[in-house]
């Protein structure tokens, strides 16, 4: 049948059966549309490689909506369709996203656009009190079957819509608090706290992705400064600041750098004995302890190599010598009691710190080692690293 003769009823059929033959098979395609035309069109999920759907973070709407001629406007960059005020208010209740389809039957072309977190649309419905709205969806938002990347792009703007949800979840849950006991107040407090929590953490995995450590450094102070945030986010905030300190420190004279990592962790220490749980509690004594161990193997290690330098029958190789035996025995009495808060963390089942703790601690112990080899036993040796191998091996098994 010609496109010409359609009535409303074919050209809506014809657009549902055009997006089903796109749509990849990876989709799980759900009609959640009624006979008198009301509620969302489609409920989309995905499936994962083995076919199992994914479950509640992949699931989003489609509102799907047939044209015979679309209008096209700003020199054909964007396809303009227009939209009841009531139906925009509509989509903008659910809180899981909606994207906007339109499918042109006579072309077979899909043009989409997110409406959940859509700025333009939002002010729209503000400003105006028209009965219908207008919505634009850009052409470069076109959906061709087999192309995988335009696919996944609307997969991008779900997951934005979920972050905006997100956020828009905890306006509401502050907002409603003026109306709650103060029991109840105090569990939506924790509740918002929480989000909060995961909120500071994903900003600063984002910053750090993008490499932006003066961004990281400048995020984290602030947090860390604010008598309002709660201690555990200003302790997440200080390990961020630590690692990014590690990778690329804002100073590269040493003993400021000795200065701010121990300053680090002496604010890491205060904040978990304010927070009062174990996990912070035993963070902060790794930090500590492995940050102290790196700057004694340094100063170790730059004596040990300093020393061949001078005569053998010289004051100053004698004195040096002295000094390379006393920091060696202070280094390795704090390594000592680094083996015993490993041996602690695999008692209480915390792989995760004791994994944190490795990797912050090899460097130092191959600067250790090399200097243990030249002033140890052998059997002080071969406990080191028979050690070394089965921590790693722990690791590697039980938090991996």
């Amino acid at each position: 049948m010609s496109t010409e003769n359609m009535n409303p009823g074919e050209i809506g059929d014809a657009a549902g059966r055009i997006f089903n033959f796109y749509a990849p098979l990876n989709w799980i395609i759900r009609s959640q549309e009624d006979q008198n035309d009301h509620g969302i069109d489609l409920e989309i999920e995905l499936k994962n490689a083995e076919g199992i759907a994914r479950g509640q973070g992949s699931v989003f709407k489609i509102q799907l909506k047939g044209q015979k001629r679309c209008i096209y406007i700003d020199d054909g960059q964007k396809l303009s369709f227009s939209v009841p005020r009531t139906r925009v208010k509509y989509y903008l209740q659910f809180n899981t996203p909606v994207i906007f389809v339109v499918v042109d039957v006579t072309t077979e072309c899909i043009y989409w656009v997110s409406v959940t977190d859509n700025a333009e649309i939002q002010q729209k419905l503000n400003s105006s009190s028209t009965a219908s709205l207008t919505i634009h969806l850009p052409i470069e938002n076109k959906l061709e079957r087999g192309n995988t990347d335009s696919f996944n792009k609307v997969l991008s703007a779900v997951q934005s819509c979920w972050e905006h949800l997100s956020l828009r979840g905890l306006r509401t849950a502050v907002l409603n608090c003026r109306t709650l006991k103060p029991k109840a107040l105090d569990q939506r407090i924790n509740q918002v706290g929480d989000a909060l929590f995961t909120a500071y953490h994903i900003k600063f995995e984002c910053l750090l992705a993008n490499g932006n450590f003066s961004e990281v450094y400048q995020q984290a102070d602030t947090i860390i400064r604010s008598p309002i945030v709660p201690p555990k986010d200003r302790f997440i905030a200080t390990l961020y600041f630590d690692y990014s300190f590690k990778v690329a420190p804002f100073t590269n004279v040493k003993q400021e750098q000795i200065t701010q990592q121990i300053s680090l962790c002496s604010l890491l220490i205060e904040l978990a004995r304010e927070q009062k749980e174990s996990p912070y509690r035993l963070t902060a004594i790794v930090k500590a302890r492995t940050a102290l161990f790196s700057i004694m193997t340094e100063q170790l290690h730059a004596t040990h190599v300093t020393h061949p330098h001078f005569q053998k029958d010289s004051i100053e190789y004698l004195l040096i010598n002295q000094e390379i035996n006393k920091y060696y025995v202070e280094t390795y009495r704090h390594l000592v009691k680094i083996i015993n808060l490993c041996n602690r963390l695999i008692i209480k089942g915390q792989f995760s710190i004791l994994a944190n703790l490795m990797v912050d601690l090899m460097m130092s112990i191959g600067e250790f080692k090399t200097v243990h080899k030249a002033r140890g036993t052998d059997g002080g040796i071969a406990f080191l690293d028979d050690w070394l191998n089965n921590m790693l091996i722990t690791v590697f098994f039980l938090y991996f």
